[in-house]
């Protein structure tokens, strides 16, 4: 069975859009309940931070040709 380029593309392509929607639940989730370690806050505020300014430098579909 073939794989083609484009298959290859689709599957191993970072979609920070939902990577960072995920982030968000995960926020959102965690906020609710109750002795969770602001540590958890700190560090996904922060990959939020650095997803974001990857997006802004290479768009929201990153495609693995890129590296």
């Amino acid at each position: 069975k073939d794989y083609t380029k484009e298959l290859y593309t689709k599957q191993f392509s970072l979609y920070l859009d939902n990577i960072l929607k995920r982030v968000e639940l995960q926020q959102d989730a965690y906020s609710k309940e109750e002795n969770i370690p602001k540590a958890l806050f700190e560090i996904l505020a922060q990959q939020k931070q650095e997803l974001l300014k990857f997006k802004n430098a290479h768009g929201s579909i990153v495609v693995p040709d890129l590296f």
